[in-house]
Formats: C-alpha cells, structure tokens, sequence
C-alpha cells in the first residue's frame, strides 16, 4: 500500500478535485465520517460547510486541509466496505478518528486507490500537528495495515510511488482516464525510453496506446508558431475529445524537446535495424499466408506492426516498433525487400491493395514535417481466415474495412511499462 499525503493551501481546491472527479464519472463518494448525513445524503454546501465550521475555529492556521490517497497494487481487488475499513483504520492511526472526512472511491487507474479529505482542526479550535505526519504516523500506519489486512508490501515509499505512477500509463481508451492525465503518464514513460527520429516515428509507438501527436496543418497558427498538441485516438484511429497543449503538459514535450530527441537518434543502430529484420525474415519463412497471422508472430518476437497511411488514403509504409530494444524501424530503413509492397508480395498477396487512391505523386510530394499528420494505426488480427485481398474488380476497395476491423485487440500494455522507472515529481498535482 502506498500512503501519500499532502497539505493543499486551499481547502477548496481538495474537495473540488474529487467533485470534480465525481462529476466525470470515474470517482465514487463512499464515506462521510463524523458528519451528521450518510454521504449519499449530503449536498456540496453541507460537506463545504462542516469544514469552514472548523476552520473559522483558527485563522491563524497557515495549512489547515490534509489531502490523503492510499493506493493498492493492482492485483488487489478490494471491496468497497474494505477500502472504507482500511481508510477508517489509517486516519485512527495517524490521529484523526474524530476528525470529519470524506472518503473517495477513484476508478480512473487501472489499481484501486482512495482519496480523503479532513482538516486538522478540531472541535474546540485546536491543531493536530502534522509536522512530519508523513514519515512518523502515516509510515507507521501503513505498515501495520498491510500486515493486518495482508496487502502486498512496499520495499521503500519511492519505490511505490515509482509503481503507482508506473501503472498508470497503459492503453487508454476515451471516457476510461482522464485525457490529460493518461496522455502524461504515456509520454513521461514512453519518451524517456524509445529511440525514435521522427513525428511518424513517435507517432507509431504513441498509436499503440491510442495517442497522437500533432503539429496541425501547414497553415494553420499552431503549426505556423511551431506549437504542438497531444490527442487521444479512438479504435479506428481517428482523434477524440479535446487536444492537449504540449506547453501545459508538467514536462514540456514541445516540438523543441522533441527535435532534440530526433538528434540524438537520427542514425539507426545496425543492431536493432538487424533485429527487426532478422524476425521478419523468421516470421516470412514460416509462410504465415495472411497479413494477420504475419502480425500476430511479430506481436510474439516482440514486434508491433503499424501502418502508415497518408491523408490521401494511400497505405505506403510499414513501420516496426521493436517493444524490446524500444526503437522504431520503418521497412525503408531495412532495405527495399522490407517496404509494404513488398511484404505483401512476399505473403503472397496483391500489392496493389497499398493503393487507396490514384494519385500516388501526392506520396513523393510530402515533406517529412507533413508526414507527421498522416494516419497511423495497429494492423488488427483478422478474427476469420479470410485472405488479405480485395475482389479484383475494385484491385483498391475493402482495405479499409480490413485494416480497421473490430478485432482481437493487441496486449494492453507492452512488457517494458511493466517495470519500474525514475520518478519525476509533480507540481502541487494530486498523486494517485
């Protein structure tokens, strides 16, 4: 279990952020100690009120409100009634039992966690003193609950923390998460680890988790002011919901920082690009026959396939991102045998299925900075044994139905999110 404790300056602030979460759907109010209504029965004034009682007490008091989570390892599925016992045990034990608090279910990370809210005010004006709560009771407290109600056990609080935030960047799916906290979370992992060169290139590790960067149009003021946004993609790999400003992300992924990045890895490691097709090769040699099962083996040498396809409707590229040596290496990088026409043909199938349109000179006329607007999706597992090709009358129909079926989804979270990375601290942002 991890325990985090912090000391907002302003009450409000505390108590909206949970309303708030409430309001989107992904929090739960499940407690409402030493109020005098169930918390089903009290309105916001009433939950407002009780503290601001308390708080006229002393007005001397420079930090008066204590915001508290207590995260679990995501394989502890714990039960409502038990989070509230487990919260109600904790704030015994750090010395607020007779204290009001509201007590928060959030479901918006895949590991169950709760938030409460109290003040360190007491009945008669009095203060709790909370210098070094953090170290003392609530370490105490902590490990005593985790014996006493059998929790998996944190080495260190840093290293906690370093997992809680871990598992919180996964595959996001629209209306799940919180767009901009999903959307960090992603990036604050993935950037740090990925070798990439490119907007395309970052784009094809960002599609596997259903996010998109991008500069905008040509013309358009972002683009002109070499601004940058982040958006969440649906199933079909189309933008959804509000774009998130580079410049309002903690960590400032802006194009700048970006560049960068595409510096230090603009020549391709022989290696890796050695790697990649060394598994294709493997893969080609046990003659998959379809596009799908061809997928589904790389998906096993710890390759996933994304395609890439222009404004234009053109399917132009193949592009490898290796989940084990975190590079991206498009087939132009291998060799002209490793592009998508020839791919497919090497499958056996018909390579004129790249072609969505019947201008194909809109392809060689795109700048690399216009190339980071086109589409980029996961190639999807065919559900049926159907082979991949078109009828021959129509040699550029049903690709689109083939590459964006609704089918077997790829693992949620690649091996390499799964362990644990440094930590970069939050301004004042509430942990989860």
């Amino acid at each position: 279990m991890v325990a985090k404790i912090t000391e907002p300056a302003s009450f409000y602030k505390a108590i909206y952020y949970n309303e708030h979460k409430v309001k989107e759907g992904v929090a739960e109010l499940i407690g409402a100690e030493n109020f005098l209504k169930s918390p089903e029965q009290l309105s916001m004034a009433e939950k407002i009120q009780r503290f601001e009682q308390l708080m006229q007490l002393n007005k001397e008091v420079g930090y008066n409100t204590l915001h508290i989570s207590l995260n679990f390892h995501p394989s502890e599925k714990i039960s409502k009634e038990k989070l509230l016992e487990i919260g109600g045990v904790y704030m015994d034990k750090i010395g607020f039992a007779d204290q009001p608090y509201l007590v928060y279910q959030h479901r918006d990370t895949n590991h169950c966690h709760i938030h409460i809210v109290t003040t360190n005010i007491r009945e008669d004006g009095t203060v709790i003193n909370i210098h070094n709560i953090g170290r003392n009771q609530s370490q105490q407290a902590r490990k005593e609950i985790e014996i006493e109600y059998n929790l998996i056990k944190a080495e260190n609080r840093k290293r906690q923390h370093q997992e809680v935030k871990e598992l919180d960047a996964q595959k996001l799916q629209y209306g799940n998460t919180e767009v901009k906290r999903g959307i960090t979370n992603v990036l604050d992992t993935l950037l740090k680890r990925y070798k990439f060169s490119s907007l395309p290139e970052l784009n094809a590790i960002l599609s596997i988790y259903n996010v998109r960067v991008d500069r905008g149009e040509p013309e358009s003021r972002i683009y002109k002011n070499k601004g940058l946004v982040y958006q969440l993609l649906d199933h079909q790999g189309q933008p959804i919901g509000n774009a998130i400003k580079a410049s309002t992300i903690y960590f400032k992924p802006t194009l700048a920082f970006l560049e960068d990045k595409f510096k230090q890895h603009k020549k391709k490691d022989v290696a890796d690009i050695e790697r990649v097709k060394r598994a294709i090769d493997l893969v080609l040699r046990r003659n998959p026959g379809k596009l799908g099962d061809f997928i589904r083996q790389l998906r096993k040498e710890q390759l996933y396939v994304v395609a890439r396809i222009n404004k234009e409707g053109f399917l132009y590229g193949l592009t490898f991102v290796d989940t084990r040596n975190k590079v991206v290496i498009n087939g132009s990088d291998i060799g002209k045998e490793y592009g998508a026409g020839k791919i497919l043909e090497r499958l056996g199938l018909d390579p004129h299925l790249q072609r969505l349109s019947t201008n194909p000179r809109k392809i060689q006329s795109k700048t690399p900075e216009e190339a980071g607007n086109d589409r980029q999706i996961n190639l999807p597992f065919p559900t049926d044994p159907l082979p991949f090709h078109a009828p021959s009358t129509s040699p550029n129909a049903d690709l689109w139905e083939i590459l964006l079926r609704t089918e077997e989804e790829y693992e949620q979270t690649p091996d390499e999110l799964q362990r644990d990375r440094k930590r970069k601290k939050r301004r004042q942002t509430p942990n989860k």
